[in-house]
């Protein structure tokens, strides 16, 4: 009993010094001087969260694709088609890293989560569901045949490199 303790303490101690000497590999939060913020999970953020402005969902979608370094202080080497919206889950996450972020706006962002559903039978017109957040994390999830019309803002996101 007293030897398999005595194992058991030695390999959490081998183990703890391992990680000390390799590291964790978390990614921290920071602000990458080049137009760019990286969050907590590694994914790349524009900076300024007001610079594509507010458009319907579908412009939404298309609108990030275009963005590239040079457009809206990024300084990043990113090519057009590396952007995206963000999902709903990223979009409710970043609430909490607000301070990495520049002229953010007072009203809801897009996220990419927003499908079609087809109502039971008998119910009638199918209804779009659309995520988005006010990125005060709260995020609102709306159930209408004309909502993919409202016009919400966009913060691009890219995967970490």
């Amino acid at each position: 009993m007293k030897t398999n303790l005595i194992k058991r303490l030695i390999t959490i101690a081998a183990a703890t010094a391992f990680m000390l000497a390799i590291g964790t590999g978390a990614v921290h939060a920071r602000d990458n001087g080049n137009g760019t913020y990286t969050d907590a999970t590694g994914l790349v953020w524009l900076k300024d969260a007001g610079c594509l402005g507010s458009m319907n969902w579908v412009d939404a979608t298309a609108s990030p694709k275009n963005l590239a370094h040079g457009k809206c202080g990024l300084s990043d080497n990113s090519r057009p088609g590396s952007w995206r919206l963000p999902t709903g889950d990223e979009l409710n996450r970043i609430h909490q890293e607000l301070s990495g972020f520049t002229n953010i706006r007072q009203g809801n962002y897009w996220s990419s989560s927003c499908v079609v559903q087809m109502q039971g039978p008998g119910w009638g017109m199918p209804v779009t569901l659309c995520n988005s957040s006010s990125l005060d994390g709260h995020p609102y999830s709306i159930y209408s045949r004309e909502m993919i019309n409202k016009i919400n803002y966009v913060l691009p996101v890219r995967a970490g490199q």
